[in-house]
């Protein structure tokens, strides 16, 4: 598979790093700003060079949010690693849990191989207990799964590490029916690894050997069974399962999109599975980056066909959203309370937000977006923070960078709505 470089003018030094790491996936070619020093190092461009005066600077590119202690209050994970790395590993996960409404203890960090670059979270038991987390890793090759302490909620455990080369991105889905969530690894290839016991993973299940920078999971043809969708380098396609609602069986790839032709990137979709529309059959939800020159990229609205499920004719909604930005994920969520499901995205320098048009407006349209200035956003989540029974925005990083033991930090930021569907200018967690 071709991956992708950064939707950047700064694409030189970009396309330098991506060259010597092959062609790494797009959502892991970050740190833009740090390029041009690293690849003059004398270092051949890995995150390595850590003697040539570069000043060490954390970095975030996912983050997470859930009960994740049990306390009924948001608490907060996100995805830490230093570059250039000083020597070892530097990943982490930096746990933030809730002590009370907007209030969070000191960071907990737990140690997560090299250079995470996306988080996914769920109760991975399937007894509704609090969520544990999965990482994925493109430099390790690796699925890192943290299983939250039922005896103590919050306390991640060391992880099961899961071998899945190429990994950028994982989904979380009970793919086989039997009231245990699964793995789809975002690879090389597809991969799925099913969990055969609490805790117990299965070698993996190629689903698809054309590689993948996205996948969602969800049931799109009304069969009760998870399918899957999927990011290659041409565009967005559909795996059907097939077989009894336990195989791990799906037909051949259906292609449902293709990616507008960009010099700059490809495989640069991102996908939601949602139903948008309110007529009881998942829909997908697809960013595009727009051709070449980073100022037209869009969302773009793709309906099931009641008559067909399963089939997905072309967009029947594309919308533009924030310009010169790639976006970097995608929640379909209701944010602001009238029940019908918005779009949220996060981009590198951006979290634009489309909302659905109220009733009486029959529901499958959307507003115009809001385009929020939030660097480094990337990963977004969704959560009430502040406990005044609205849902925040909360994105990788925030926006201050204090200096410790020599190391520029970071720490998640959130966007607090103040009133529906409105949100505020970032601001650090507090």
């Amino acid at each position: 598979m071709s991956y992708s470089t950064h939707l950047s003018t700064a694409l030189t030094a970009a396309n330098a790093r991506n060259w010597i790491h092959r062609l790494r996936p797009w959502r892991a070619l970050f740190g833009i700003a740090l390029l041009p020093a690293l690849v003059s190092c004398n270092d051949n461009g890995y995150d390595y060079c850590y003697s040539c005066g570069v000043t060490p600077t954390e970095v975030s590119r996912g983050v997470a949010t859930g009960n994740f202690n049990a306390s009924g209050f948001a608490s907060v994970v996100a995805l830490s690693a230093l570059e250039p790395e000083l020597g070892a590993p530097s990943g982490n996960l930096k746990v933030y849990l809730s002590t009370a409404a907007g209030a969070f203890a000191s960071p907990v960090l737990v140690p997560d191989g090299n250079e995470p670059i996306y988080l996914a979270s769920a109760d991975l038991s399937g007894a509704a207990g609090p969520p544990d987390v999965v990482s994925a890793s493109f430099d390790d090759g690796t699925l890192a799964v943290f299983f939250n302490d039922k005896k103590s909620p919050g306390t991640l455990n060391p992880p099961l590490v899961l071998s899945s080369p190429g990994a950028s991105q994982v989904a979380i889905g009970d793919m086989n029916g039997d009231g245990l969530p699964d793995l789809v690894s975002a690879d090389y290839g597809v991969s799925l690894f099913v969990q055969t016991s609490p805790g117990t993973f299965a070698a993996p299940v190629s689903l698809y050997s054309g590689g993948a920078n996205w996948v969602a999971v969800g049931d799109l043809n009304k069969d009760g069974a998870m399918d899957v969708a999927l990011t290659d380098d041409v565009g967005v396609k559909v795996l059907l399962h097939t077989g009894l609602a336990s195989a791990t069986t799906y037909a051949a790839p259906v292609s449902v999109f293709t990616q507008t032709a960009n010099a700059n990137v490809v495989g640069a979709n991102i996908i939601a599975i949602a139903d948008v529309n309110g007529d009881l059959a998942k829909d997908l939800v697809i960013t595009d980056p727009g051709p070449t020159g980073g100022m037209s990229p869009t969302v773009n609205i793709l309906l099931q066909n009641p008559a067909s499920p399963g089939a997905f004719p072309g967009p029947i909604g594309t919308y533009p959203i924030a310009p010169q930005d790639l976006p970097q994920s995608i929640l379909v969520t209701d944010v602001d309370g009238d029940g019908r499901p918005d779009i949220i995205i996060g981009g590198q320098q951006t979290v634009t937000v489309l909302l659905q048009v109220h009733a009486p407006t029959p529901p499958g349209t959307f507003m115009p977006a809001t385009v929020y200035a939030a660097p480094g956003a990337y990963e977004i989540a969704v959560a009430d923070i502040n406990g005044d029974g609205k849902l925040d925005i909360v994105v990788s990083n925030g926006v201050t960078n204090p200096v410790v033991n020599g190391v520029v930090t970071t720490h998640p930021g959130v966007l607090l709505q103040t009133s529906p569907g409105t949100f505020g200018a970032l601001q650090d967690l507090p």
